[in-house]
């Protein structure tokens, strides 16, 4: 089991950066980038420091609208988005989902300017920024069997959720084709790659279906109605 200090510092700010631009959100970037806590790739960090400096936060909350909100049919940042069969498995997705967050004590606020829905991607890494600060704690405090009830909660929800599916947003075409937002996802897909290699896992990678949504409709008949 891991023994040593465990940074969660790096999955907050990649919640941050995959959500949609809230109040204060440059100066929570900023606090996390500011103590060292967080590091990112010079190219990234340039180009965050920047949006940072000028306030043209207004600007990146346009784009975030336009490439996950307008264009969510083919930029999604929804987990259950992902995969074959994803119609008829979203239901049972979003319940195991949700049986994670009761399970670790994480409650999502159903308030506010721009809340997102359990299985955003934003959402998801929040929850793991949050694992891994319960394990710090018991770690610290000698709570070994607690700590190890965390480190295989990670590893279920790595495998089953959020190690599976934040690649597939980076490749999407309207967030390939932004700088900003291709780097923000290099970095996020590098960042959970990296945590499932440090915990011997290797999550089954699931993909955008093409033309999915419209074969579904079609296959389903009267039963969709």
């Amino acid at each position: 089991m891991e023994t040593n200090n465990i940074n969660s510092a790096p999955f907050v700010l990649a919640s941050l950066l995959t959500s949609y631009p809230e109040q204060n959100f440059e100066n929570y970037v900023d606090v996390l980038l500011q103590e060292g806590a967080a590091k990112l790739p010079a190219n990234l960090a340039e180009q965050v420091t920047h949006l940072i400096k000028s306030s043209d936060i207004d600007d990146l909350r346009s784009l975030y609208i336009d490439i996950f909100e307008r264009g969510q049919g083919v930029n999604s940042p929804y987990e259950t988005e992902y995969g074959r069969h994803r119609a008829m498995a979203k239901g049972q997705e979003l319940g195991d989902i949700a049986g994670f967050y009761k399970a670790f004590g994480f409650e999502l606020e159903t308030e506010g300017e721009g809340r997102e829905i359990l299985d955003h991607v934003s959402v998801e890494l929040e929850f793991y920024s949050l694992l891994l600060m319960k394990q710090n704690y018991f770690s610290e405090n000698a709570n070994s069997e607690a700590a190890e009830i965390i480190l295989d909660g990670r590893k279920k929800f790595l495998t089953a959720h959020l190690g599976r599916f934040v690649e597939a947003i980076g490749a999407r075409p309207g967030v390939a084709a932004n700088p900003y937002f291709k780097a923000v996802y290099e970095w996020v897909g590098s960042l959970v790659a990296e945590e499932c290699i440090r915990l011997g896992i290797q999550p089954e990678k699931t993909d955008w279906i093409e033309n999915q949504k419209n074969n579904e409709t079609a296959n389903c008949g009267s039963t969709c109605n």
